[in-house]
C-alpha cells in the first residue's frame, strides 16, 4: 500500500490531538482534583459517587443533627428529673424529721413552710422545654405541663383513675371545742360544759376513702359524679380478633370481626370511611373510640358494660373487662347527707371492726371541696379486692373542674377529659375539645431504619398524688397547731385564778381534759401522716429514679450511636474521596509524562513533514 505524505501528516495530527486531549484531561483532573467532570467520563465512578454522597448526606444528618437534638432533649429531661428527685428526697427527709416526735412549734412551722414551697414548685419542673418544645407533654409540645397562673377553664368528664391499692382508711378528729367556746367559758353553764365539752365528746372517726388528684371539684348538672370499676370478663365473654379489613395505603381499618374462644364471630365493627384517630363511632352493639395513637376501645352496651381495648393495628385485644357504673352524690365535707345533719364522714364512719353501718355500707359520696371519695365498708371491700388488669386502671371517678391554681397540672396530660371552650359552665357541648391521655411516644430517627424514643411521660415522674400527699401532711400540721393553741390557752386560763373563779376553773379543767385528748389524737394523726409521707415520697422518688435511669439508658444508647455514626461518616468520606478525588502526586507525574510524550510527538511529526517525495528523486 502506498503511504503518502498527506496520510502521514493526517495520522500524526490525529495522534497529536489524542495526546493533547489526554493532556487536557490530566490538566483538568489536576486543577479540579476530581477524576471526572461529567458522568460520561466514567459512569461507574459517577454511579458510586451518587450513592456515596447520598449515604454521606444521610449519615451527616443523623450525626450532625438528629442525634445531637435527641441528646439535648434527653439532657433537659434528665436535669428536670434530677431537680424533682432532690425535692422528693428533701420531702422525705422532712417527714423523717417530723416523725421523730420532738419537734417544737417552730420546727413544725419550718417543715410546713418548706413543704408548701415545694408544693408550689415541684410540678413547675415539668414545664421545661427544649428548643421551645415541652418535653413532658407528649405530642402536645406547645403546651405547658401546668397552669402558669390562676385559671378558670371548663374541664368536664375528667376520668381520674385508680387501682385497688389506692383505697385507704382516713382518720379525722371530731371535737366540739373551739376558741370561741373556750373564751366564753365564764358565761357557759357548768352542766353544759360537762355535757357538751366533756372528754367523751372527742373522738377519732375513720372512713374508707380514695383521694382524687385535685380538690375543689364539681359535679354534673344533677349534682352527681360517675364511679366506674372494672372486673375480669367471664370466659364466655372473652373476645379475640377474627379478621380485619385495612387500607394498605393509608393504614386505616374499616372493619374488625370479634370472635369468641371457639372462633364464632360475635361482633362485626364496620365504618364506611374507616376508623380514624380521635373519633368515636357507633358500631354493632356498642361504641368504638379510636385514640390518638391509633389504638381502639370497643364498649358493648349492657349492664355491666363489656370493654375491649384493641391494638393500633387491629390484630390483638390488649385487655378486656366488664365495667360497672355507679352514680355517686357530690357534696361538701361540711354538708349533711341522707336527709340528716350528719356529714359524709360521720355517716360512713367505721366501728372498731372497720365496718360502717349496714344501711350505708354500699354508699359513696364525693367530697368536692377536699377531693375525696368516701365510701361504706362493703363497697370499699369490693373495690379493694378488684384484680389487676394489664394496662388498665380498675377504678375511675369522672368529675368536672373549673378553678385551677397556678402550678396545678393540666388535666389533658393525665386524663381522658373534655374542655368546654364555650366557657358557659358545661351548658352546651358543641365546642368541646376531646382529650385522650393514651401514651404519646416521640421517636427520633438516629440511623438507617433505627428509631429511638426520646421523651418521658409526665406521669412517670410527676405523680398527681405528690401534692395531695403534701396537702394531707400540711393539713395535719395545721390541725395539730390549732389543737395545741387550745391546750395552751386553757392552761393559761387555768393559771389565771384572778380572772376565773372556782366554778370557771372546774369548767376549764373539763375542757382541758377534752383538749388534751384531742391533742393526743392530733399528734397521733400527724405522726401517721409523717410516716405515710416517708413511704409515699420514697415511692415517688423511686418512680422518678426509674424514669431517670431510662433517660440515662437512652443517653448511653445515643452516645454509642453517635460514636458509630462518627466512624461511619469517616469511612464513607474516605470511600467517597477515593472514588472521586485524584492523587495529586500521581497526576502531576502523569501530566509531566504526557507533556513529554506530546512534545516528542510534535518533534517527530515536524521531522517527518520536513521531507517530501522530491527529496528522493
Amino acid at each position: 500500500m502506498r503511504i503518502t505524505n498527506k496520510m502521514m501528516s493526517n495520522n500524526s495530527l490525529y495522534n497529536i490531538n489524542n495526546n493533547k486531549e489526554y493532556l487536557d484531561r490530566l490538566n483538568t483532573q489536576m486543577a479540579t482534583e476530581k477524576k471526572i467532570t461529567r458522568p460520561s467520563d466514567d459512569p461507574i465512578v459517577a454511579i458510586r459517587a451518587l450513592r456515596l454522597r447520598s449515604n454521606l448526606s444521610e449519615v451527616t444528618q443523623y450525626y450532625g443533627a438528629n442525634v445531637p437534638d435527641a441528646q439535648a432533649w434527653v439532657s433537659v429531661t434528665q436535669k428536670a428529673i434530677d431537680s424533682t428527685m432532690d425535692m422528693l428526697s428533701t420531702m422525705r427527709s422532712l417527714c423523717d424529721q417530723g416523725a421523730n416526735g420532738t419537734n417544737t412549734a417552730s420546727d413544725r412551722d419550718k417543715i410546713y413552710q418548706t413543704l408548701e414551697a415545694y408544693k408550689n414548685q415541684i410540678y413547675s419542673n415539668g414545664n421545661v422545654t427544649n428548643a421551645g418544645r415541652s418535653v413532658f407533654t407528649g405530642y402536645r409540645t406547645g403546651e405547658k405541663l401546668t397552669f402558669t397562673e390562676d385559671t378558670e377553664a371548663y374541664y368536664k368528664d375528667i376520668a381520674d383513675t385508680f387501682n385497688a391499692k389506692d383505697i385507704s382508711i382516713e382518720g379525722f378528729v371530731r371535737s366540739p371545742l373551739n376558741m370561741d367556746k373556750i373564751n366564753a367559758v365564764s358565761s357557759t353553764a357548768k352542766s353544759a360544759v360537762e355535757t357538751d365539752y366533756a372528754e367523751t365528746q372527742v373522738e377519732e372517726e375513720k372512713v374508707y376513702r380514695i383521694r382524687m388528684s385535685y380538690d375543689r371539684l364539681e359535679a354534673d348538672a344533677d349534682g352527681n359524679v360517675k364511679l366506674k370499676y372494672k372486673e375480669p370478663l367471664a370466659d364466655a365473654d372473652v373476645r379475640v380478633i377474627k379478621s380485619i379489613v385495612k387500607d394498605n395505603v393509608t393504614g386505616i381499618i374499616s372493619q374488625i370481626e370479634l370472635a369468641d374462644s371457639t372462633g364464632t364471630v360475635k361482633e362485626t365493627l364496620t365504618s364506611t370511611d374507616g376508623f380514624k384517630p380521635e373519633n368515636t363511632y357507633t358500631v354493632t352493639g356498642g361504641e368504638l373510640a379510636v385514640h390518638t395513637d391509633g389504638s381502639m376501645t370497643y364498649t358493648a352496651t349492657g349492664s355491666p358494660e363489656k370493654v375491649y381495648n384493641i391494638s393500633a393495628n387491629g390484630k390483638t385485644i390488649t385487655s378486656a373487662y366488664k365495667e360497672t357504673t355507679v352514680t355517686v352524690e357530690a357534696v361538701k365535707s361540711t354538708d349533711g347527707v341522707g336527709g340528716t345533719t350528719k356529714t359524709a364522714y360521720e355517716t360512713l364512719k367505721l366501728n372498731d371492726a372497720n365496718k360502717s353501718d349496714t344501711s350505708v355500707e354500699e354508699t359513696a359520696y364525693l367530697l368536692t371541696d377536699t377531693g375525696e371519695l368516701v365510701m361504706g365498708s362493703a363497697l370499699a371491700t369490693k373495690l379493694s379486692e378488684l384484680k389487676d388488669i394489664t394496662g388498665v386502671d380498675t377504678i375511675s371517678v369522672t368529675y368536672n373542674k373549673t378553678s385551677f391554681n397556678s402550678g396545678d397540672l393540666r388535666p389533658e396530660h393525665y386524663f381522658d377529659c373534655k374542655l368546654d371552650v364555650n366557657g358557659d359552665g358545661y351548658k352546651t357541648g358543641t365546642a368541646d375539645i376531646l382529650y385522650d391521655c393514651h401514651d404519646q411516644e416521640i421517636y427520633y430517627t438516629v440511623g438507617t431504619n433505627q428509631n429511638i424514643q426520646i421523651n418521658t411521660h409526665a406521669g412517670d415522674v410527676f405523680d398527681t398524688q405528690i401534692t395531695r400527699e403534701l396537702d394531707d401532711i400540711m393539713k395535719a400540721i395545721q390541725e395539730y397547731n390549732v389543737t395545741e393553741e387550745k391546750v395552751n390557752k386553757l392552761k393559761a386560763m387555768q393559771e389565771d385564778t384572778i380572772t376565773y373563779n372556782t366554778e370557771d376553773q372546774q369548767k376549764i379543767s373539763i375542757m382541758l381534759d377534752a383538749a388534751n385528748k384531742e391533742l393526743d389524737l392530733a399528734k397521733n394523726k400527724l405522726q401517721s401522716k409523717y410516716e405515710n409521707g416517708i413511704t409515699a415520697f420514697k415511692k415517688f422518688y423511686e418512680q422518678s429514679n426509674l424514669a431517670n435511669t431510662n433517660c440515662g439508658t437512652i443517653d448511653s444508647r445515643l452516645t454509642l450511636i453517635s460514636n458509630r455514626l462518627m466512624e461511619e461518616k469517616s469511612t464513607v468520606t474516605t470511600l467517597a474521596s477515593e472514588n472521586e478525588n485524584v492523587d495529586i502526586t500521581n497526576i502531576a507525574v502523569e501530566v509531566s509524562e504526557a507533556e513529554l510524550v506530546y512534545n516528542a510527538a510534535l518533534m517527530a511529526t515536524g521531522k517527518i513533514n520536513q521531507r517530501s517525495l522530491i527529496d528522493y528523486i
